[in-house]
């Protein structure tokens, strides 16, 4: 059962109503109804994973889009959010109903995100992928625990790959979305990135003791990519 069920004994979520449980790889995250009012509840394993979301989400709130805390509970661990209705991007990325011109909007929204994000900051989000962004006309942000001082490399060729190896991987159309949003975040950055492939082949090595059953795959195209780049529509067919 997911632990955030077991809120339901304590006294100040006692009229809490769950209508979705989300995936989530860390924590326990759901929409609710509390108080009458909707809302996100996320329930975090680690404690001080929720001081570092809490402090980012205060920090950036007026810098990109990103929920609202409604309420930080230090003894049960959890942030209560402002719910975003929309799409997951990576669910609306792969949604066959919808337009490539809808997918290439929510793409260039994303790398306009990033840059702002970027901007004036060392910080990088530190776990880039499709998931943690929610699409309505607006790029929201979501999960930003792993938000670390780093290379905005790590940012930019984790959302590159999270596009090019969600299902289906590598097509012409994720190469295209995935040229489209490094094309966009450097329209608007004065920096440049002159070994952004190099780094999604490194990426590509990195996940793929994750996902075994990909291994040659990934490694193969990793290859590619720093050879070709993303522009190639048929780098596919490339030896």
């Amino acid at each position: 059962m997911n632990p955030i069920y077991n809120l339901l004994s304590d006294g100040k979520y006692d009229d809490m109503i769950i209508h979705q449980i989300f995936k989530s790889r860390k924590n326990s995250v759901a929409k609710i109804t509390l108080h009458g009012e909707t809302m996100v509840i996320k329930l975090f394993k680690k404690k001080g994973n929720m001081e570092i979301e809490y402090n980012i989400l205060n920090e950036i709130g007026d810098k990109v889009s990103v929920p609202h805390i409604y309420e930080k509970d230090n003894l049960n661990q959890v942030l209560l959010l402002e719910f975003i209705p929309g799409d997951n991007l990576c669910d609306f990325i792969n949604d066959i109903s919808k337009t490539l011109k809808n997918k290439e909007d929510a793409i260039r929204l994303l790398g306009e995100w990033f840059a702002v994000f970027h901007d004036g900051s060392k910080k990088i989000h530190g776990d880039a992928i499709l998931r943690n962004f929610i699409f309505n006309d607006m790029i929201y942000g979501v999960d930003f625990e792993e938000v670390q001082l780093g290379s905005r490399y790590d940012d930019i060729a984790g959302i590159c790959v999270s596009l090019l190896t969600s299902d289906p991987m590598f097509t012409s159309e994720k190469m295209m979305l995935s040229n489209l949003f490094l094309e966009t975040y450097l329209s608007y950055v004065p920096w440049d990135m002159p070994n952004i492939y190099r780094e999604i082949d490194k990426k590509l090595g990195e996940i793929s003791y994750r996902r075994p059953i990909h291994t040659h795959l990934f490694k193969e195209m990793g290859k590619k990519i720093r050879k070709y780049g993303l522009k190639k529509d048929d780098i596919l067919t490339k030896n």
